[in-house]
């Protein structure tokens, strides 16, 4: 990568990592590799606790502390079925996100390579 590159490369890993939009990525086993303090605040946990835990791990946490994302069901394992089975449905869709503190958000998803990354305003 030539000097150019390798700086619009860390300038932009800086401006995810500092924004105050949420941005996380997960792996192919929907494994979190990447989440910056907005994202620990959607899902009101420590970045290094959602760091290598599934997105149905994080999301039952959520439930089960009444915290972060607000989970309307009466069976989360249905639930859980229900959202993964529409992640990786497309190259990008959108869909919001209501949170316990009264808040919503609209998040994008898309795949970049064999990851999904998220991004939403907060």
């Amino acid at each position: 990568m030539d000097k150019k590159n390798s700086t619009v490369s860390e300038l932009m890993s800086q401006a995810l990592h500092n924004s105050k939009d949420i941005v996380a990525l997960s792996d192919s086993k929907n494994r979190y590799i990447y989440c910056n303090a907005a994202f620990a605040g959607f899902v009101d946990a420590p970045i290094e606790d959602i760091i290598g835990q599934t997105f149905s791990t994080i999301v039952r946490s959520c439930f089960t502390r009444e915290r972060g994302i607000l989970i309307e069901t009466d069976n989360i394992d249905e639930w859980l079925a229900a959202a993964e089975s529409k992640q990786r449905s497309d190259n990008f869709r959108t869909f919001e996100v209501d949170l316990y503190d009264g808040r919503w958000i609209k998040v994008s998803e898309f795949i970049v390579e064999d990851c999904l990354f998220y991004m939403g305003p907060t």
